[in-house]
């Protein structure tokens, strides 16, 4: 995703290259409440919160586009199996986050 470029309107956030840049994670999968029927391995509503570090974008994982909109992989500082979560990445504690969900934080 080499001239990425991406506006969020209602912040007034333009991002180029998100590699690296902070975050928060502000709501999971558009919502700040899990569904009533959610496991407990995936209630990553608690999460929310949480800030994080992006560490890669779903084109430099070879990732199909999601129909909700883009991906990026988010590193949490804590451990994401000790809170009970399933964790798949090769990349500990990371999870695959819309974009949609995270607050980006100022750039230094």
């Amino acid at each position: 995703m080499d001239n990425v470029c991406i506006v969020f309107a209602e912040e007034g956030i333009t991002l180029s290259g998100m590699n690296g840049r902070k975050v928060l994670l502000a709501t999971f999968l558009g919502s700040k409440h899990p569904p009533d029927d959610v496991r407990p391995s995936e209630d990553y509503w608690r999460l929310i919160g949480t800030n994080g570090t992006i560490v890669l974008e779903e084109s430099q994982a070879s990732m199909a586009k999601h129909l909700r909109g883009l991906r990026v992989l988010v590193q949490f500082p804590e451990s994401i199996r000790d809170m009970g979560l399933a964790c798949h990445n090769d990349i500990p504690d990371s999870l695959w986050i819309f974009v949609s969900d995270l607050a980006m934080h100022p750039v230094d």
